[in-house]
């Protein structure tokens, strides 16, 4: 198992293609990630578009719309704070 921020770009996308060469192979791949922790480095729904390549995902602190903006300003507002 290892840990790795999550976000697009060469790093990831060369380990992502190796996953879904796995996946081809008949590998079971999964993919576990902290959503909320990637709400600024990964698009929105990026579970599904794992999940199209092959790879079980779970993400956990699911993100949604309201969380998001409510993080963002909570994150704005200790920015002007400081």
């Amino acid at each position: 198992m290892e840990y790795y921020i999550i976000k697009e770009g060469l790093m990831w996308n060369s380990i992502l293609d190796i996953l879904v060469e796995k996946v081809k192979q008949g590998v079971e791949v999964r993919v576990i990630y902290d959503d909320m922790g990637c709400v600024l480095t990964l698009p929105y729904g990026y579970d599904k578009k794992l999940e199209k390549m092959g790879i079980k995902v779970l993400c956990f602190q699911y993100a949604d719309s309201c969380t998001v903006c409510q993080n963002k300003q909570q994150r704005s507002q200790e920015n002007c704070s400081n």
